[in-house]
């Protein structure tokens, strides 16, 4: 097992818990999340050399990493000095991180998949479901979160089921990608990775 990848494998297998898990917390009358989504980009950030051993194209993602570590810890630490804007303040820009985001979790999961094919097949295509259907259900709530008035035009029953099923969603797919993602780091550590 080469230690490197592992412990790149470790640091996103724990980033997507700061980026999936909300710890709110109230601290001077604001909502503080404890697990903040920065640290996820922080995470892996410090884990693309690593996987860059395995799959050379991981360290092309480090532009938008810095670029959504910068989003995320900015909107954080205005939320702990209790600033806030309006929703259409930053509409454009909140729009573009969108689109880095989905980019960027698309080319991760690829490049995860890639290197899981040399450890466990069965890890490896259930990264790729799961980059595929993070990407579909990311663009639609991106396209309708761009599309306030739509939303606002639908009937109470409609927007009900939607916000239901979103939360179903969100359980599966959270447990799905943990569960996925930590068992390739247990796989890797029984010695089961590449060695490279």
């Amino acid at each position: 097992m080469n230690s490197q990848l592992y412990t790149a494998i470790s640091r996103v297998a724990y980033a997507y818990v700061f980026y999936y898990l909300d710890f709110n917390l109230g601290l001077n009358g604001h909502s503080i999340n404890f697990l903040p989504e920065w640290a996820c980009f922080a995470l892996i950030l410090s884990a693309l050399p690593g996987l860059a051993l395995a799959e050379r194209s991981a360290l092309l993602l480090r532009p938008l990493a810095w670029i959504l570590l910068a989003a995320n810890a900015a909107e954080w630490v205005m939320a702990l000095l209790g600033v806030s804007l309006e929703a259409g303040d930053l509409y454009l820009v909140n729009v573009l991180i969108d689109v880095v985001a989905l980019y960027f979790h698309f080319q991760l999961l690829t490049n995860l998949a890639s290197i899981a094919r040399g450890v466990n097949a069965s890890r490896a295509q259930s990264l790729l479901r799961i980059r595929t259907v993070t990407t579909l259900v990311g663009t639609a709530v991106s396209a309708l979160s761009a599309l306030p008035s739509l939303a606002e035009r639908a009937p109470d029953w409609l927007s009900t089921a939607a916000a239901a099923a979103l939360l179903v969603y969100v359980v599966i797919i959270v447990i799905w990608t943990l569960v996925t993602l930590f068992g390739l780091r247990a796989d890797m550590r029984r010695g089961e990775g590449p060695a490279q």
